[in-house]
């Protein structure tokens, strides 16, 4: 004799059934946040929550644009700090310099790799580890002297 075993649910389907129900339960809300309100000047719940997300999406997108322009302007700073560190030490900003010294800084690995640095050699990336490097030295916003380095 066979026992009775129940199918169980693929998980595709209960994601199809999840979807079915959002779907109506956005609706439902939907027919009833537009339902006719008391007075003839006020405008339909619906078109209020959508006028105030609409808005407040424009906003978010004006203030995360101003906070990349921001971002963007600091890493310049950086690089434009730390070139002539890069230029002195490597020549430039030439990306890996091999297993002792994997970066354009001349920071030894070890130092690399204890500070944050990994297989990112962006140059905004390798003056931040060289600030990190400089900080956890109590040098916090000193620049290595370059004045009596000659570029190669």
């Amino acid at each position: 004799m066979t026992r009775f075993r129940p199918r169980s649910i693929s998980a595709g389907y209960a994601l199809f059934a999840a979807a079915v129900v959002a779907v109506l339960v956005a609706a439902l809300i939907a027919v009833f946040a537009s339902a006719p309100s008391s007075g003839a000047q006020t405008p339909p719940r619906a078109a209020m929550v959508a006028q105030h997300h609409a808005a407040r999406v424009h906003a978010l997108r004006l203030h995360h644009a101003a906070l990349v322009r921001a971002r963007d302007r600091q890493r310049a700073q950086w690089v434009r700090d730390w070139t002539p560190v890069a230029i002195c030490e490597e020549g430039g900003w030439i990306g890996y310099a091999g297993p002792a010294f994997p970066d354009s800084l001349g920071i030894m690995a070890s130092a690399w790799y204890g500070h944050g640095g990994g297989s990112d050699l962006r140059p905004f990336v390798q003056a931040k580890v060289g600030m990190r490097l400089l900080d956890s030295l109590g040098l916090h916003g000193w620049l290595p002297d370059r004045g009596a380095c000659a570029a190669w």
